[in-house]
């Protein structure tokens, strides 16, 4: 276990020190992600983290080459599976740097993902038998390759996918990694574990730079590689391992990011379908591309819609992940008894936390801002213009802060813009501020300021005077806000602390059965 400490603490310090020299080198080259669309970030960042991963794991997994040819040869290390895995490692990194720097497009990215899975499938490594409990060994046959390519194309982007918010993808591989390994070494498959320990040491390294702020990202280079290595590393311990455990270590430690990517998946491609007839139903229903085009109602920003800043979304995900896989882990010690029993009450904990998130409903603009003050530089305004001059008076108050202004002529139309995109300040008429409408979205933007009368927020006179305040009121939205946000941030560490004792809980009657099943064994 000592040499499995030493590995990973190489593989650790090489992440920690190659990102630094990657992260220079993309910023050199202009290799950036710049914030605006469905991206949370506020500032252009480097990516191509995912190199600097990459090359940690493959100079860590030389390293022990190495020592195995010099010092211990019995140590475990297969260098044909080791070749086949970084082949297919290599080829998908490659994808992800083109698509990183030209943008690929979805069905062309699927198309080469599918290709470097069926490669590493015809390399050997592939599913070939699963345990059923209850059935017993289950040989593949023929869908032996399919199952194979579904599992490393579905498990590479379900990372790519959750890769939306700082540190996610790589914490949530960094927890799937170590507890691959203690499972690995539980079943005594030491060659298998050594590739898990590595990558555990590579994304514990590199998480220095890419949790909260984020100096730099992952890109799609690093997520897929990710999700691809972990994908294959957990076939390398099926292979000689009849046991449904290797596949579900990785689908229980991300089991809720990956019911997310399956409920994006289905939305996108029905959301494509519906509503088509005749021949556009069938071409539409052929291009099952656009299942993996993005949008912005993942479960990360779901959580930042309720109001969690960036970590405390991170924090709930790593949670959810470390205890989805202690109970692959205690699984595997139980050996298997009451899977049945286990799997049902996933699966209600699942669509417990699908309701909760609000998965059935589209999000849009309905998420709250967080950090508004700190957007105030590029903040919008939103006005009513009912009587027509209004709009100048605004716009000229808001041209001097280099704000946004749309202007809406209704209270209807106000209501529509407003689901279309998010907005820091509204500024309607008194008279009109009663309106069903405007009542009704004032409940719904509780970290909006309106802009009514004379003082922020607060109805008073109407007619010219209340125009002419208007530049005034928009000073003070500043100094408003500031309050409103000290409020909503207590608001949100109460929601953060029950959100995580709910997690705490929920997990309780599984983790005491497993104590009580294995002090019977």
């Amino acid at each position: 276990m000592a040499l499995y400490l030493v590995i990973t603490t190489c593989a650790a310090s090489l992440a920690w020190v190659l990102t630094p020299w990657i992260r220079r080198v993309a910023i050199v080259s202009g290799i950036l992600d710049y914030p605006g669309g469905r991206k949370v970030h506020l500032v252009s960042t480097p990516r191509f983290g995912g190199v600097a991963i990459y090359l940690a794991f493959l100079l860590t997994a030389l390293g022990v080459y190495w020592y195995r040819e010099l010092a211990s040869p019995s140590f475990p290390f297969d260098v044909i599976q080791f070749s086949g895995l970084m082949f297919g490692a290599t080829a998908i990194l490659l994808v992800g740097i083109y698509d990183d720097l030209w943008d690929l497009r979805a069905g062309v990215k699927l198309g080469l993902e599918v290709l470097v899975a069926l490669v590493v499938a015809g390399l050997g490594i592939r599913i070939e038998t699963v345990t059923i409990p209850g059935v017993g060994l289950l040989e593949l046959g023929v869908w032996s390759i399919p199952a194979t390519v579904l599992w490393i194309v579905g498990i590479a982007n379900a990372f790519n996918l959750i890769d939306g918010i700082d540190g996610l993808s790589t914490g949530v591989a960094m927890i799937a990694s170590t507890i691959s390994f203690m499972i690995s070494m539980y079943l005594g498959r030491t060659e298998v574990a050594l590739y898990f320990a590595v990558l555990a040491g590579a994304t514990l390294g590199f998480l220095r730079y890419n949790y909260n702020p984020a100096q730099v990202f992952l890109g799609d280079s690093g997520s897929l590689f990710l999700g691809y290595t972990l994908a294959v590393v957990s076939l390398l311990g099926l292979q000689k391992s009849a046991t449904v455990v290797s596949i579900l270590v990785p689908v229980l430690a991300l089991g809720l990011p990956i019911a997310d990517v399956l409920l994006a998946v289905l939305r996108r491609y029905m959301r494509a379908v519906l509503g088509r007839r005749g021949s556009d139903w069938i071409r539409a229903s052929l291009r099952f591309w656009v299942a993996f085009q993005p949008d912005k109602e993942h479960i990360h920003h779901r959580l930042l819609g309720a109001g969690f800043s960036h970590r405390q979304a991170v924090h709930c995900l790593y949670l959810g992940g470390f205890f989805l896989g202690l109970i692959a882990f205690s699984l595997t010690a139980i050996q298997h008894r009451g899977l049945a029993v286990i799997l049902i009450y996933l699966a209600i904990v699942t669509a417990i936390g699908v309701r909760k998130l609000g998965f059935l409903r589209p999000v849009g603009a309905d998420l709250p801002q967080t950090s508004i003050a700190r957007r105030l530089p590029n903040a919008a305004l939103v006005a009513l213009d009912a009587r027509g001059d209004v709009a100048p008076r605004i716009a000229a108050a808001a041209e001097e802060r280099d704000w946004r202004l749309v202007v809406a002529s209704s209270p209807r139309e106000l209501a529509a813009k407003a689901r279309e995109q998010s907005f820091i300040a509204f500024v309607v008429p008194p008279e009109l501020a009663v309106a069903p409408e405007v009542q009704a979205l004032r409940e719904t933007r509780p970290y909006a300021i309106w802009l009514t009368a004379p003082g922020v927020g607060d109805p008073g006179e109407s007619g010219a005077g209340w125009f002419d305040r208007i530049p005034h009121c928009i000073d003070e939205v500043p100094a408003v806000l500031a309050r409103v946000e000290e409020v909503a941030a207590l608001r949100n560490r109460l929601r953060y602390f029950k959100s995580l004792l709910w997690l705490t809980l929920i997990w309780l009657p599984i983790i005491l059965y497993f104590l009580i099943s294995a002090s019977l064994q």
